[in-house]
């Protein structure tokens, strides 16, 4: 039996190496935090699927247990299944993309996962050391948001959010939730007392509450306290004596901070902490929350045209599409998600997907409360499991709250399914034998088994992974690559391979369509540039189904062309497929202007003005028809009625379109009411210095020099009192010296400069080994365009504190080389 040993030790090396996809970040990838998790996590689990097959045919015992929850995870992926089969675009539903790569493979490999984690791993040893290892990858994950938190490492996402290695904060936080509950479950269900074991389990998991909390993600956190709400609750009502009392405590403890929360929402306490002022401007008026009302509104819309199966798994782009809601223009251009997992699997997968995905939970809740709570007795020998099956509980109700503001990821499906099999394998009781016979199968069917899987395994491998990374890597890499001509080459390969990457490298490919007009591109690469988006975009125009932003993407790579016929062809789709987007409308607009149609580009204009008549692009959009076709007291009129608006008023496009009809005296008129708006807006916000260095620009292009000087010393005692206020910041230093730059009063640049470098050698010398204040110095000397002032800043800040030569090197990077 050493084969079906090494078989059984290969398999939990595959599924250890799960559990380390959260850390990997491929960088040479398009899509560096999604891209190469997943690719890693489907060839593991074709691995560890091929050994568990064979395995099983040599060994009963490691054949899956019937359970309820093995019949209920294959019902979803069963539906799924014919999700996708009816889907509106089955190849989409199939592949997904890089962005997200989900969709039917996704859950294919999910349903792997599940069956051999909960085929192999049978003892509560096993999954003890499966959990105490996936505790140990968090704490990886927890040092590299640590040191975000610190800012010795660059958070991806934003300014503040931590997303450590991946990407993303709801990621982050999700992950960082189930880990708090697991090392909170594996603290209180230790049958040995080992007191190390315990403190290390309780600070990881203190640890990753603090993470979770700078991860800013509401959704996330609001779900922990009702988690922790639920397994208090299950504890005060079926725990121990001692146990009541500790939960009734954290209930109304809950309870009371809820309350003050809410009660003080807008103090000075809560407001200066990001994390609850976030959760403090939760509002049925708050921006974010309305548009998320109008997406779940789409998706409702979605579900009534396709109730039973759905749209196909990753459709929701066509359900946005077509049932657009105009009031979302200020809003991002195109949404995936609806924000809402149970919603995703409504428009995904119908009402049987929903149903299917909520069995899940159903039968999990089900399993903990049956054997846990109602057939156990409240006796000390079992308190360890009882507060162990709460915790759980809260887990699944915490994880239910966050799916209701977010979408789910790979990671968090892994920590899913990984629950629901450790509940199927030693929680769930057997409704049946074991799948198959109780037999081994004779050693000619496991020899022929094997020969099968070694020839079926490389073709997975190759076809579901190898092929579509090349095509990944190709694709960054002619993204990123500063030759037209290599960047050509490297897209070719992309669609050479005919992957699902080609429909994405179409998109980037278009996007850079500005080579074609680059005089320094031979008119060999033009054509063969041109020839081959022609070629691709027949090719995948049959794969993109009902797609109105890759249609609209189209459209507007034959507009930048000047083949507005072709243009008007695929815009007119995509207007067919999202008949309420503004941005189709838009780019209509613009062929219909190069075609000197003007009556129907401003019929198109004032449709999407009527789309959304708070929406200024679209009235900027009639004006400028209007001034083209020479209807140019109706562009005024237009424009009068946005004069308050600086989107509107300060469109670069409106000088160009006067320009174009030759026109000076209507830009003059322009000009005037562009000089009104900005005194009014240096009237009600004087200490925006934009609008005095907007202004006195315009003033000059005007001719009108002495107002320009005007307005500029206006400037110069809201900077100094901005200096005053806060002196540690170069940049009000730097404002200040360019507005005397602009004044021509060279002696007060230069005795600027010399004050803002006195002052930071003040603060270097009161604490020298304080990096920070040697590389602001840098920053402002490189700003002035004294690179060489800057390396011998950094240099003097790494010999007081080589500690701060990490920090120096990023920025010495940055700089210039240095010129012989």
């Amino acid at each position: 039996m050493k084969t079906n040993s090494l078989l059984r030790y290969g398999i939990y090396t595959g599924l250890a190496l799960i559990l380390l996809v959260p850390l990997l970040v491929a960088s040479s990838m398009y899509f560096p935090f999604i891209s190469g998790k997943n690719f890693a996590f489907r060839i593991v689990v074709e691995v560890i699927f091929a050994l568990w097959l064979i395995l099983a045919v040599r060994e009963p015992v490691s054949r899956p247990r019937q359970t309820v929850l093995l019949w209920a995870t294959a019902s979803l992926l069963v539906v799924s299944i014919l999700a996708t089969v009816f889907s509106v675009n089955p190849y989409h539903s199939f592949w997904s993309n890089f962005e997200r790569m989900d969709g039917l493979l996704t859950q294919i490999h999910l349903f792997m996962y599940f069956l051999v984690a909960s085929s192999v791993l049978v003892t509560r040893t096993a999954w003890r050391n499966f959990f105490n290892w996936s505790l140990a990858v968090a704490v990886l994950v927890a040092v590299y948001a640590t040191a975000q938190l610190f800012g010795w490492a660059d958070i991806h996402q934003g300014a503040s959010r931590l997303d450590a290695s991946l990407g993303n904060s709801a990621y982050l936080a999700v992950y960082l939730l189930f880990h708090f509950f697991l090392a909170t479950y594996l603290l209180v269900t230790m049958t040995l007392r080992n007191r190390l074991w315990q403190s290390a389990y309780l600070i990881v998991g203190l640890w990753f509450l603090i993470l979770l909390y700078y991860t800013q993600t509401r959704g996330t956190i609001i779900g922990l306290v009702g988690g922790l709400f639920i397994t208090g609750t299950l504890l005060a009502w079926r725990g121990s004596k001692r146990l009541k009392k500790i939960a009734v405590g954290v209930v109304l403890s809950l309870v009371v901070l809820l309350g003050l929360f809410i009660g003080f929402k807008d103090s000075a306490v809560i407001q200066s902490s990001e994390t609850l002022r976030r959760l403090a401007s939760i509002s049925l008026q708050e921006q974010t929350v309305t548009s998320r009302f109008q997406i779940w509104q789409m998706s409702l819309e979605a579900v009534r045209e396709k109730p039973i199966l759905g749209w196909g798994q990753e459709s929701f782009i066509y359900v946005f599409s077509k049932y657009y809601k105009p009031t979302l223009w200020n809003q991002e251009p195109w949404f995936d998600r609806s924000h809402n997992v149970f919603l995703d699997w409504l428009v995904s997968a119908g009402v049987l997907g929903l149903l299917a995905y909520l069995t899940l939970f159903g039968l999990a809740i089900y399993l903990l409360l049956r054997r846990d709570f109602f057939s156990h007795s409240s006796k000390a020998d079992s308190q360890p499991e009882i507060f162990g099956s709460a915790l759980l509980l809260g887990l699944l109700v915490a994880y239910l709250v966050h799916n209701f503001f977010v979408f789910d990821n790979l990671v968090s499906y892994i920590l899913f399914f990984s629950l629901l099999a450790y509940l199927a394998s030693i929680k769930a009781p057997e409704i049946g034998s074991r799948i198959g016979t109780s037999k081994s199968s004779p050693d000619w069917l496991s020899n022929s088994f094997v020969v099968v899987l070694v020839v079926l395994l490389p073709i997975s491998l190759y076809w579901f992974n190898a092929k579509p990374i090349m095509a990944n890597q190709n694709l960054i890499k002619a993204i990123s690559n500063p030759s037209a001509s290599d960047r050509l080459k490297s897209y070719q390969k992309v669609f050479t391979l005919e992957t699902f990457a080609s429909h994405e490298a179409l998109e980037q490919y278009l996007n850079s369509a500005n080579q074609l007009l680059d005089p320094n591109v031979s008119a060999l690469d033009r054509e063969t540039y041109s020839r081959l988006a022609v070629e691709q975009i027949n090719a995948q125009s049959a794969l993109a189904g009902p797609d109105a932003r890759f249609n609209l993407a189209i459209g507007s790579f034959f507009t930048n062309v000047g083949r507005y016929d072709d243009a008007l062809l695929y815009l007119n789709k995509a207007k067919e497929f999202s008949p309420t987007k503004q941005a189709v409308y838009f780019q209509l607009v613009s062929v219909y202007i190069n075609k000197q149609n003007y009556d129907q580009a401003y019929n198109l204009a004032e449709t999407a003005r009527n789309l959304a008549p708070d929406y200024s692009e679209a009235t900027l959009m009639s004006a400028l028809v209007s001034i083209y076709s020479g209807h140019l007291d109706r562009a005024k009129t237009l424009l009068a009625q946005e004069k308050n608006k600086p989107s509107v008023i300060f469109d670069a496009r409106l000088s160009s379109a006067y320009d174009f009809v030759k026109r000076p005296d209507q830009l003059a008129w322009l000009n005037s009411v562009r000089v009104d708006l900005y005194q009014q807006l240096i009237k009600t916000d004087p200490d925006n210095l934009a609008n005095y260095n907007s202004l006195a620009d315009l003033q000059i292009k005007m001719g009108n020099n002495f107002a320009a000087q005007t307005t500029l010393k206006l400037a110069i005692p809201i900077i100094n009192k901005n200096i005053t206020t806060d002196p540690g910041n170069k940049d009000n230093y730097l404002a200040l010296a360019n507005v005397y730059y602009r004044l021509g009063e060279n002696d007060q640049v230069v005795a600027t400069i010399e004050r803002t470098v006195e002052y930071f050698n003040q603060l270097i010398k009161a604490n020298p080994r304080l990096g920070e204040n040697y590389l602001t110095l840098a920053e402002f000397f490189a700003q002035i365009n004294r690179p060489d002032l800057a390396r011998q800043v950094i240099d003097q800040g790494i010999k007081a504190n080589s500690a701060f030569s990490i920090q120096a090197q990023k920025f010495l990077a940055q700089l210039p080389p240095v010129t012989k």
